[in-house]
């Protein structure tokens, strides 16, 4: 059975990833593992309205696992689906990682708070190590996403890389979830032509059986890229693969960041090809 990790600080932007969650769950047939980390003189519940706060500073381990219950049971009763509830001491990254190894979930959805300007203010200093340096696939949650079936499924490439084991995984979640899926490279002016050269009407990652069709974009930037298919509601889940370096340090470049600040209305899904 599929498992899908949704930690939670209480915040706002952790309950639209709740929510995602929920809507993920539901459409995979997969059990939700819904974890708090309670540590809170290092401000990892710093998002949390105060009221919450003070309670879970009064008595932390009672007051979080009451909180995490009613939590739990007003996004989940009624809508048949296996929940389990985690609560433990410690630096929430380093627990959500932990927990992870244990439970090996399909995916871990966390929220983002779409605030700053640097990667680690946009993402949530949390969920950008999680994203970093965890083993299992992220799918980042923007804090005002309204969740709704996965249908379209778009793949960023740089068309350098074949990450085979990434792109298995995401074409059997696409099938699994009834979402088309297609990759999308944003083509920058000055791009190699070694790069140019591999376009194609389909993208194959190396699979014998799975031929992903293929949509180039030109763009001056690519943060203008992901703009313009965002915009055109195109996609609603972005795929990404850390290790494909070109891209991810362009993610977080500058203008993309202020891109995704301003304009990610979409939840972002970190890959893994290990």
């Amino acid at each position: 059975m599929h498992k899908i990790l949704v930690p939670t600080d209480f915040s706002p932007a952790s309950q639209v990833a709740l929510a995602y969650g929920q809507q993920l769950a539901s459409q995979m047939e997969a059990e939700l593992v819904v974890f708090h980390a309670y540590h809170y003189t290092q401000g990892d519940a710093m998002f949390a309205p105060t009221e919450v706060l003070a309670e879970l500073n009064s008595e932390p381990r009672e007051a979080a696992v009451r909180l995490l219950a009613a939590l739990t049971e007003e996004f989940y009763q009624g809508k048949h689906l296996k929940v389990k509830q985690v609560v433990q001491e410690g630096f929430a990254d380093e627990l959500i990682l932990e927990i992870a190894k244990e439970e090996e979930p399909t995916f871990i959805i966390m929220g983002t708070h779409g605030i700053g300007g640097i990667a680690a203010k946009l993402l949530g200093s949390v969920t950008t190590t999680v994203m970093l340096h965890g083993q299992f696939p992220v799918i980042a949650v923007p804090p005002e996403y309204e969740p709704h079936p996965v249908g379209d499924i778009v793949f960023a490439t740089d068309l350098v890389s074949r990450p085979v084991k990434a792109m298995h995984q995401l074409a059997i979640w696409s099938r699994l979830l009834g979402a088309s899926l297609r990759a999308m490279h944003v083509k920058v002016p000055n791009q190699p032509e070694a790069v140019s050269l591999q376009e194609d009407e389909t993208y194959l990652a190396g699979m014998e059986f799975d031929k992903i069709p293929l949509d180039v974009i030109a763009a001056p930037t690519v943060a203008k890229g992901l703009q313009q298919v965002v915009d055109n509601q195109l996609v609603d889940l972005l795929a990404v693969l850390p290790h494909e370096h070109p891209f991810w340090e362009g993610l977080f470049h500058q203008s993309v960041t202020k891109y995704l600040s301003q304009h990610a209305r979409i939840p972002i899904l970190c890959l893994r090809d290990q």
